[in-house]
């Protein structure tokens, strides 16, 4: 396994030293550093082969912010000097990304953060069993411990659901379902993985709906009940509770499609369809649903 560790660099090497020699030991190791920072690189090089004896063998590069106190300017330099390095990185067979954000200032921990929510990685930082200061001072050399996690982004879900909210937004409804259901693989049971079912199933409800698959979105509307009680908010809930409201509706445009007939119900979801590819801008489209919809009920008022 190929491991490129990112760390940030403050003023104590052993911190440093510590996370590049937890073992397996990194093949490449990126130093965010400050200006006033990068003196103590020296040091943690130093130290790791001080203390494997010369055999952790790794190439290391630097990124360097010019305001160590600026946060925006820290995420900017990060997203230009990381991003790019992750993903040829990724793109490997066998390559994990861990970032550690025990050294620099708060910010410099603060914008990796920020910058790797949306990497495939795993989150660590050396804490201590003993600390000076009664406790709240620096960890005591020789007193470190290792904390890691996944990224809690992948691991709660938010990526996953701020993506699939960002393109039902936009109308892409099987492209949302298609991240919910990928990200629901990636985490473990539990309330996060029952929250992203049932925003997947709502989703899907809506690309059935958005492809004019009336039967299909009307047979999943009886699995509602399995999920009528995850939904937390009550905005949430209104959504849902509407939909299942709306029952009568999914049923007589149903039965309306299987004897060929026209209905009122019809043809405003073909507006509505309409106006949603024109969200998605796709203006030829909706060009021929107003189109559709405007002869339909020209035939619906004859028929009538």
């Amino acid at each position: 396994m190929k491991r490129l560790l990112i760390c940030t660099v403050g003023g104590s090497p052993t911190p440093l030293v510590r996370t590049i020699i937890h073992e397996p030991w990194p093949s490449r190791v990126v130093f965010v550093c400050s200006v006033g920072s990068r003196a103590t690189l020296d040091e943690i090089l130093a130290g790791v082969e001080e203390q494997t004896g010369g055999q952790a063998l790794f190439d290391h590069a630097v990124c360097e912010v010019s305001n160590h106190e600026d946060l925006t300017g820290c995420i900017r330099e990060l997203e230009r000097g990381l991003n790019a390095e992750v993903e040829s990185w990724l793109a490997q067979e066998s390559a994990e990304i861990v970032a550690d954000l025990t050294g620099g200032t708060k910010v410099m921990s603060a914008a990796l953060v920020m910058v790797g929510r949306r990497w495939d990685c795993t989150f660590r930082y050396i804490g201590g069993l003993a600390r000076s200061k009664g406790g709240l001072g620096v960890v005591e050399d020789s007193a470190e411990k290792v904390y890691q996690c996944a990224n809690p982004m992948d691991e709660l879900g938010y990526a996953a659901i701020e993506d699939a909210l960002a393109l039902s937004t936009q109308a892409s409804y099987s492209a949302a379902t298609g991240v919910l259901r990928k990200a629901g693989k990636r985490v473990g049971d539990g309330p996060t993985r029952k929250s992203i079912a049932a925003l997947a199933f709502l989703t899907d409800l809506f690309a059935r709906r958005d492809r004019f698959d009336f039967s299909g979105a009307f047979g999943e509307l009886s699995r509602f009940p399995k999920y009528r009680d995850i939904f937390p908010t009550v905005l949430e809930k209104s959504c849902v509770e509407g939909l299942w409201a709306s029952e009568p509706m999914w049923k007589k445009g149903l039965e309306a499609l299987k004897t060929g007939g026209l209905s009122l119900p019809l043809i405003e979801e073909l507006l509505a369809n309409a106006d949603r590819r024109v969200i998605e801008g796709r203006y030829d489209d909706a060009v021929a649903r107003f189109y559709r919809a405007t002869e339909a009920m020209a035939q619906f008022r004859l028929a009538d």
